[in-house]
Protein backbone atom coordinates (compact mmCIF):
# COMPACT_ATOMS: atom_id res chain seq x y z
CA UNK A 1 0.00 0.00 0.00
CA UNK A 2 2.30 2.38 0.96
CA UNK A 3 4.30 1.83 -2.43
CA UNK A 4 1.44 2.54 -4.28
CA UNK A 5 0.79 5.43 -2.63
CA UNK A 6 5.04 6.73 -3.26
CA UNK A 7 4.24 5.59 -6.60
CA UNK A 8 0.75 7.43 -6.84
CA UNK A 9 2.56 10.50 -5.45
CA UNK A 10 5.43 10.65 -7.73
CA UNK A 11 3.61 9.85 -10.72
CA UNK A 12 1.35 13.20 -9.56
CA UNK A 13 4.25 14.82 -9.31
CA UNK A 14 5.54 13.84 -12.80
CA UNK A 15 2.10 15.15 -14.69
CA UNK A 16 2.38 18.36 -12.32
CA UNK A 17 6.05 19.10 -13.44
CA UNK A 18 4.85 18.23 -17.03
CA UNK A 19 1.98 20.28 -17.04
CA UNK A 20 4.12 22.99 -15.79
CA UNK A 21 7.05 22.47 -18.60
CA UNK A 22 4.69 22.49 -21.17
CA UNK A 23 3.15 25.60 -20.20
CA UNK A 24 6.21 27.10 -20.03
CA UNK A 25 7.24 25.95 -23.49
CA UNK A 26 3.58 26.93 -24.21
CA UNK A 27 4.33 30.60 -22.62
CA UNK A 28 7.72 30.78 -24.70
CA UNK A 29 6.67 29.65 -28.01
CA UNK A 30 4.33 32.36 -27.80
CA UNK A 31 6.53 34.74 -26.91
CA UNK A 32 9.12 33.47 -29.57
CA UNK A 33 6.28 33.78 -32.32
CA UNK A 34 5.28 37.85 -31.17
CA UNK A 35 9.16 38.62 -31.45
CA UNK A 36 9.64 36.92 -34.62
CA UNK A 37 6.63 39.04 -35.60
CA UNK A 38 7.79 41.87 -34.25
CA UNK A 39 11.09 41.47 -35.76
CA UNK A 40 9.24 41.11 -39.52
CA UNK A 41 7.62 44.24 -38.64
CA UNK A 42 10.74 45.83 -37.79
CA UNK A 43 12.52 44.31 -41.28
CA UNK A 44 9.80 45.35 -43.58
CA UNK A 45 9.83 49.12 -41.80
CA UNK A 46 13.49 49.02 -42.46
CA UNK A 47 12.95 48.26 -46.00
CA UNK A 48 10.66 50.75 -46.65
CA UNK A 49 12.70 53.85 -45.18
CA UNK A 50 15.53 52.46 -47.34
CA UNK A 51 13.46 52.95 -50.50
CA UNK A 52 11.68 56.43 -48.92
CA UNK A 53 16.01 57.68 -48.56
CA UNK A 54 16.47 56.03 -52.26
CA UNK A 55 13.57 57.96 -53.45
CA UNK A 56 14.71 61.05 -51.43
CA UNK A 57 18.38 61.25 -52.78
CA UNK A 58 16.87 60.54 -56.60
CA UNK A 59 14.18 63.40 -55.87
CA UNK A 60 16.81 65.59 -54.54
CA UNK A 61 19.76 64.89 -57.10
CA UNK A 62 16.65 66.07 -59.89
CA UNK A 63 15.82 69.14 -57.90
CA UNK A 64 19.92 70.05 -57.67
CA UNK A 65 19.98 69.30 -61.40
CA UNK A 66 16.79 71.47 -61.69
CA UNK A 67 18.31 74.42 -59.80
CA UNK A 68 21.48 74.10 -61.64
CA UNK A 69 19.43 74.54 -65.33
CA UNK A 70 18.04 77.55 -63.93
CA UNK A 71 20.41 79.21 -62.38
CA UNK A 72 22.80 78.68 -65.67
CA UNK A 73 19.36 80.06 -67.65
CA UNK A 74 19.72 83.08 -65.14
CA UNK A 75 22.87 83.67 -65.40
CA UNK A 76 23.01 84.13 -68.89
CA UNK A 77 19.98 86.15 -68.91
CA UNK A 78 21.82 88.99 -66.52
CA UNK A 79 24.60 88.24 -69.01
CA UNK A 80 22.38 89.70 -72.35
CA UNK A 81 20.78 92.02 -70.04
CA UNK A 82 24.03 93.70 -68.85
CA UNK A 83 25.21 93.38 -72.39
CA UNK A 84 22.47 95.27 -73.54
CA UNK A 85 22.67 97.83 -70.57
CA UNK A 86 26.37 98.29 -71.92
CA UNK A 87 25.59 98.62 -75.40
CA UNK A 88 22.81 101.55 -74.61
CA UNK A 89 25.05 103.06 -72.48
CA UNK A 90 27.46 103.07 -75.47
CA UNK A 91 24.85 104.51 -77.80
CA UNK A 92 23.50 106.64 -75.15
CA UNK A 93 27.63 108.32 -75.38
CA UNK A 94 27.93 108.20 -78.87
CA UNK A 95 24.90 109.41 -79.86
CA UNK A 96 24.07 112.20 -76.93
CA UNK A 97 27.70 112.85 -75.34
CA UNK A 98 30.36 114.35 -78.08
CA UNK A 99 33.60 112.87 -77.39
CA UNK A 100 36.69 115.49 -76.95
CA UNK A 101 39.65 114.85 -79.72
Amino acid sequence: MERDEQIRDARSEHLRAQRELESQLTAEAAETQSLSDQLDRERSRRDELKNLVADLQTQLADEQHSHSLLKDRWQEKTDAIAAVERQVCSMFDNTFLPRPR
